[in-house]
């Protein structure tokens, strides 16, 4: 990541960012300066509505969004990290949607984020509960990935050992495979 979140709230908080220059400062222009700086992603287009929710409602059709980010739906157990793209619903943004940037701080009632032309056109922090709240959109470089299991070929008995992430005592736990009868 080329900024972190708090480098970018520290160097646009209290600004205008208007990085497509129409419209004036929008949300969608604070989320495209943060995926540029943060993911060198030049531009986020938004085709059908012109609004934030169009990140949402036609994702899997927007190869920018679909090629570098996930989409990961709020449920009442969700928590967002610092650095999703928090997408609202056309009933906020006047029909548009909204986004945000989040923070990384929050629970399951609120979480802190980042936002423009929510509650003042320039860029600052506001503290959101859930509602209205599609999800989030994720870098994939953000995207915890989940550590390969790998097998180790021993000899000469041919034998295969699982070895995972953990830590396995074979005679507690056998994680052993014969790919051949065992020799006696």
């Amino acid at each position: 990541m080329a900024i972190t979140i708090q480098e970018f709230i520290n160097k646009w908080n209290g600004k205008p960012v208007d990085r497509d220059g129409a419209y004036g400062a929008m949300c969608v222009d604070l989320a495209a300066q943060w995926t540029a700086e943060a993911f060198n992603i030049g531009f986020l287009p938004t085709p059908y509505s012109g609004g934030a929710k169009d990140f949402w409602e036609h994702f899997d059709t927007i190869p920018v969004l679909r090629d570098n980010f996930v989409r990961i739906a709020n449920t009442p157990d969700f928590i967002p990290q610092a650095g999703d793209l928090m997408i609202w619903n056309g009933n906020y943004g006047g029909g548009y949607g909204h986004v945000a940037i989040t923070t990384g701080k929050g629970d399951l009632n609120t979480f802190e984020s980042f936002d423009q032309n929510w509650g003042g056109m320039y860029a600052h922090l506001v503290l959101h509960n859930y509602v209205g709240v599609y999800g989030v959109l994720r870098h994939k470089s953000l995207v915890a990935k989940p550590k390969p299991t790998i097998y180790r070929y021993s000899s000469p008995r041919y034998l295969w050992l699982k070895v995972d992430t953990a830590v396995v005592n074979p005679v507690d736990e056998p994680s052993f495979k014969y790919p051949y009868p065992k020799n006696t």
